[in-house]
């Protein structure tokens, strides 16, 4: 969509790119809400009190979706923002609650002082939507923009294409409404799609008066275009199911903080986690940083390639572009291979320089946390709570994991003093957090010392760690007493498993009933991980694991399949025999068998089949599992109570 397309267009595909929230915000509105009740609750005092109750959450979600939908049309934002969302809630909740309520107040003083009989609630709120409409769109761009960059005010002009469109748009609003009163259709309830499509029209309507407004002030959409611009993206990946449910429990990339913190200050930096693509968001001179692992690297492909043929620098790099550099440089101008904290400054300045070179290599330095440090110290709470890692890498080196690839075949640890100086800056904000160590008890005497100096500070946390830290009786104190609620442990195996042979961290498999009581008896929950898949594993197998599980009872129970993934020894291993049946990097998401397995059947492993297993798994063997059965069976029990 070039710069002169129509105005209408555009407030179209800004709609439609946001159009989950606002098909959410529609459903919670409080008209189309109470069209799902039977009538005679519609016309009940209890409708009237809940109607009332939904109005003011109905006028927040109005002002946190209205307000995201002028950061789009500004050019200050490309997607949904929470922490933007929540400030607009804040600012402009009472604007748009005023807004909700005029229609009524409006209709009652047209009831009261000139005729009982001339219009309804309803029909004012239609006739009189756009003027009620205008005054919120401008409101809020004075309150967003206009305050801050525009000196003198003029009046804004409306152009007569404009002004038929918005006839157009209000002819449709009234088409909507008295549409039901003269149109009948069979097993059809008219009344309640037309609801559905006027108040899309409304928010289109705002939409697009808000883009009338902002064209009459340029000064606004040229504070945000007149910047550099860096683009930060994390795919989606997979297939579309397993996309968005990856993109609903996605954490934040930790490769972006380190990015935001070493990129110049006078880039704009956009970010990109895991969202569904629009078209709209590809965008010309502009420098991209793409990252992504195997199962993400297709969806990473096209959006790279997108950008290029639009003239956008475009560089590339994660777990999979470093171990497959040229065929990611098919689609894009150049490759970060390995680690960026020492590259990426480099990387800046020959793009300023319009000399990128093809492939950059980073390697693993001793602290890559110096170049980063002092800049998250002056950055959000937020930013900093997403960094918190204690130390790279892991001493195990397990055969079919990825991080002693990534990580040099090394551990390196922060200075502790760096750690405790982050978490009293985000103290005030935050009172739980998450350490994003591959193994937080890599070093026990540092472990020791990492959890003596943050015991004081008094925060509630989880991590990950091997099983081993249960033979530590000191440390395992001081991780309760530090504010340990959750540790995510990777057993991958059941205790009587023959894969133990294989050494290493499975040398403990024997004990791991036994380590786990002592974990469990501290209070600490356990994040219990299994993978399926080894070499001896059998149907027979599934069984004994399940048991084994049942009998841990962890408070989460989470079941992979082994898959060759690229950068480790179990991959080379089955290439060179022979055994990979797929490369379709989507499906390296540690739920399908994409190897020739010996004693395994890949209709066990099918999406439907394996997903039923894994919820079997979960629900049967943990104790979260266990709470959301109890929890929909008491549902039941009280539907029944009530003859529901």
């Amino acid at each position: 969509m070039t710069k002169h397309a129509p105005l209408l267009a555009k407030s179209f595909n800004v709609l439609n790119s946001f159009l989950l929230s606002v098909a959410v915000l529609i459903m919670l509105e409080p008209s189309v809400f109470l069209s799902y009740f039977p009538e005679g609750f519609i016309a009940s005092f209890w409708s009237r009190l809940l109607l009332l109750a939904f109005i003011p959450i109905s006028a927040c979600l109005y002002a946190g979706c209205m307000g995201t939908l002028i950061e789009m049309a500004s050019g200050q934002e490309m997607i949904l923002k929470m922490n933007n969302f929540k400030d607009n809630i804040k600012k402009f909740w009472i604007s748009c609650f005023l807004a909700i309520i005029s229609p009524g107040v409006l209709g009652f003083f047209i009831y009261v002082f000139i005729s009982k009989e001339l219009l309804s609630v309803k029909a004012v709120a239609v006739y009189f939507d756009i003027l009620i409409l205008y005054i919120l769109a401008y409101w809020m761009i004075s309150g967003k923009y206009l305050r801050k960059h525009v000196r003198r005010r003029g009046k804004v002009n409306i152009k007569f294409r404009e002004a038929i469109v918005l006839a157009v748009l209000y002819g449709i609003r009234l088409v909507l409404f008295y549409m039901p009163d003269f149109v009948t259709i069979a097993n059809i309830e008219v009344s309640r799609i037309t609801l559905l499509f006027s108040k899309y029209i409304y928010l289109l309507t705002f939409l697009y008066l808000s883009n009338i407004v902002l064209n009459n002030y340029p000064q606004v959409k040229e504070n945000f275009g007149n910047r550099k611009e860096v683009f930060l993206i994390n795919p989606l990946g997979g297939t579309l199911f397993r996309g968005l449910v990856f993109a609903a429990f996605h954490d934040y990339p930790p490769v972006f903080i380190v990015l935001k913190a070493l990129t110049p200050k006078y880039y704009k930096i956009r970010e990109f986690n895991q969202v569904i693509w629009q078209n709209r968001y590809f965008k010309d001179n502009v420098l991209v940083a793409i990252t992504c692992c195997s199962f993400t690297s297709p969806d990473a492909y096209k959006i790279a390639k997108g950008f290029k043929e639009r003239g956008a620098k475009v560089i590339m790099g994660g777990a999979h572009v470093s171990c497959f550099p040229d065929e990611a440089l098919e689609c894009c101008d150049s490759v970060v291979i390995g680690e960026v904290e020492g590259l990426w400054q480099q990387v800046i300045k020959d793009y300023e320089n319009n000399v990128l070179k093809q492939k950059y290599y980073g390697t693993a330095l001793d602290n890559p946390y110096t170049p980063i440090h002092q800049e998250l110290l002056k950055s959000t709470p937020k930013m900093i709570k997403d960094f918190l890692e204690t130390s790279r890498g892991c001493r195990n080196k397990c055969f079919f994991c990825s991080v002693p690839f990534l990580c040099g075949g090394k551990v390196r640890k922060r200075p502790v003093n760096e750690i405790v100086e982050l978490l009293k800056i985000i103290k005030h904000k935050y009172k739980t957090v998450s350490f994003m160590d591959n193994n937080i008890y890599n070093d026990p005497s540092y472990t020791k010392e990492l959890l003596t100096a943050i015991k004081p500070l008094k925060f509630k946390w989880q991590g990950y760690a091997t099983i081993d830290i249960a033979k530590n009786d000191e440390v395992l104190r001081l991780a309760k007493e530090s504010g340990c609620q959750i540790l995510v442990i990777g057993y991958e195996m059941a205790g009587d498993s023959v894969e133990k042979k294989q050494g290493g961290k499975f040398v403990m498999a024997d004990k791991y009933m036994e380590l786990t009581r002592k974990i469990k008896k501290t209070g600490i929950q356990i994040k219990a991980n299994f993978t399926i898949g080894f070499e001896s594993d059998d149907i027979k197998y599934l069984f004994r694991l399940w048991k084994f599980c049942f009998l841990l009872n962890p408070y989460y129970t989470a079941v992979g399949v082994m898959t060759p993934l690229p950068g480790t020894p179990f991959y080379d291993e089955m290439i060179k025999q022979n055994r990979i049946t797929n490369l379709n990097w989507r499906q390296y998401t540690a739920l399908d068998l994409v190897f020739r397995h010996r004693h395994l059947n890949h209709v066990v492993f099918s999406q439907p089949v394996f997903g039923i297993i894994n919820l079997f798994f979960f629900f049967t063997t943990s104790k979260l599992g266990y709470y959301i059965i109890m929890f929909f069976v008491a549902i039941i029990l009280l539907a029944s109570w009530f003859n529901l």
